[in-house]
């Protein structure tokens, strides 16, 4: 989908990685967001097309579709494994009526209904765009919303996305995703091709939308953009709002360049000179519609005037629900309960005890092993133990490290099950956490950090809530080692916890909304 014959032109950009290599490394570790993931947004249409064709379930559109929820219980586990936050984006009403010459279909399929409970039980997030997803995604790119974009659709590249991910299917496993990481920098160091030469690609060679020039293939659009003739396209759209005849005057004057280019062979490197297509274009009237130009240079997403932009404060990293995750199972994949266990046990708890040691909001005890992760809006926590020496030992671990963890803690329900599960964990992931909590060392992580959870407060009643003589006695004797969270009173309630960064004197406030019973933490003031 996108532009034909463009991937082939990226190909010498492409990086090819694991994703949960690349997460922990732009994600965890460089925690530029300051939220210790990587924040990715998928395609979740072209993605969810390509699951119902490789599954023959295309002609039957309404069906139950098993063969598309499979393949993405595997994506989602794929994902679960790597250290990134995840939006899945979808086409919304105002998408266009066809592509490729072909009629969208504007009723929404029952697998993809599915699958977006699904998505939601694995702890990430639906997000209908107001158009198409691809334009939305680019928006969320360019504004930082997301770091880079999961699509196989490379019309992404002329709507101005930053950094692309295309899946790896061959290299990828059950266990890891692998993918294709395309970077807007790198192709434009590299390939000489800017987002307007990309613009100019997409409107002489085709797309989605337009068919493009008869005549004009990929590699010679890609020749006039190397050449330069794409410069100032973006600004003359820009021209366009202001006045009409001048835009017209420049893209006139842009189409007899371009003719005079293929006849004489002036500035390209390479191809050959083409009379007759020189003739065809002195034969249009335009060179590129002004609705593509607008396609990709100003396309409709929530940002738009007069749409309702989402509330990004609330994307916050989630854990898994582990009791939506077993109805589901159930309910739509037909699985028992001995086959249930068997499937988590070899696919989903990594993924779930990976995420919560990449989770701003953990606690460890090394005298137990025991991890304990908060749950953003919502009652209590999860937890779970690191069975074996504690704190484990890595040294020579290499980048990951294979443990043993209890599951006991992770799911509520009634299955008969094993006690514990191995898993390949990221070495980053236990360094920082033993550094934290063991030897009292900030972490590389630049952003603020949790240093413990142990916010013990079974009943708050005003300003009576005290702590214990022993837990005072404990906090003041590791308060050399480590800067605890301090609760902090305001109007005789417990309502804030003060996160210290690595500037110790200028702690962040996390907002704690007091539910009687509980301390519930939370990322959003409206819930204070």
């Amino acid at each position: 989908m996108g532009i034909d014959g463009l991937w082939p032109i990226l190909e010498p950009v492409r990086q090819t990685v694991t994703l949960q290599e690349y997460s922990v490394q732009k994600g965890f570790l460089a925690n530029i967001n300051g939220s210790r993931v990587l924040h990715v947004g998928i395609d979740a249409s072209t993605i969810m097309a390509g699951y119902t064709y490789n599954s023959n379930a295309h002609a039957h559109i309404h069906a139950t579709a098993d063969g598309p929820l499979v393949q993405m219980w595997r994506l989602l586990n794929q994902l679960s494994r790597a250290t990134v936050d995840a939006t899945f984006v979808y086409d919304g009403e105002n998408r266009p009526e066809k592509k490729r010459g072909r009629t969208v279909i504007h009723v929404e399929p029952l697998y993809q209904k599915k699958c977006k409970q699904l998505v939601e039980a694995f702890g990430y997030r639906n997000h209908a765009a107001p158009g198409e997803a691809e334009a939305e995604l680019c928006e969320m790119n360019q504004r930082g919303v997301i770091e880079a974009i999961v699509t196989i659709d490379s019309d992404v590249f002329p709507g101005g996305a930053t950094h692309v991910m295309r899946i790896n299917s061959k290299k990828s496993t059950d266990t890891q995703l692998v993918v294709d990481i395309f970077d807007a920098a790198r192709i434009q160091e590299t390939l000489g091709l800017s987002h307007a030469g990309l613009i100019l690609i997409a409107g002489l060679a085709g797309n989605d939308l337009h068919d493009g020039l008869d005549g004009c293939g990929i590699e010679t659009s890609r020749q006039l953009a190397q050449a330069g003739f794409a410069e100032g396209l973006i600004q003359d759209y820009q021209l366009s709002k202001h006045s009409s005849s001048r835009f017209h005057d420049r893209m006139d004057r842009l189409r007899l360049d371009i003719a005079n280019e293929l006849r004489t062979k002036k500035k390209r490197t390479e191809g050959n000179r083409n009379e007759k297509l020189a003739r065809h274009i002195l034969g249009q009237s335009e060179l590129i519609p002004i609705s593509v130009l607008r396609h990709f240079i100003e396309p409709v997403s929530s940002w738009s005037e007069g749409n309702q932009q989402p509330d990004i404060s609330r994307w916050l990293p989630q854990l898994h629900d582990m009791d939506a995750i077993l109805t589901f199972c159930k309910e739509h994949m037909g699985w028992k309960d001995d086959y249930v266990l068997k499937r988590w046990h070899s696919e989903l708890y990594a993924g779930v005890i990976i995420r919560m040691l990449s989770s701003k909001y953990l606690g460890y005890e090394q005298a137990t092993g025991k991890i304990t992760v908060l749950i953003l809006g919502k009652h209590g926590a999860r937890q779970t133990q690191i069975i074996g020496p504690n704190p484990p030992n890595l040294a020579n671990a290499g980048p990951a490290r294979r443990l043993t963890f209890s599951v006991a803690g992770i799911i509520n329900a009634p299955l008969e099950h094993k006690d514990t599960v191995m898993v390949t964990v990221p070495t980053p992931l236990i360094t920082d956490m033993v550094n934290r909590f063991v030897h009292g060392r900030n972490p590389k992580v630049k952003a603020s950090r949790v240093n413990t959870l142990k916010v013990k407060a079974s009943k708050v009643r005003g300003s009576k809530a005290k702590a214990s003589k022993a837990n005072a006695a404990k906090a003041r004797a590791s308060k050399k080692a480590i800067r605890r969270p301090q609760l902090k009173k305001r109007k005789n309630q417990i309502t804030e916890i003060m996160d210290f960064t690595e500037d110790e004197d200028s702690p962040r406030v996390v907002p704690v909304k007091d539910s009687g019973e509980v301390i519930e933490l939370t990322d959003s003031e409206e819930d204070v």
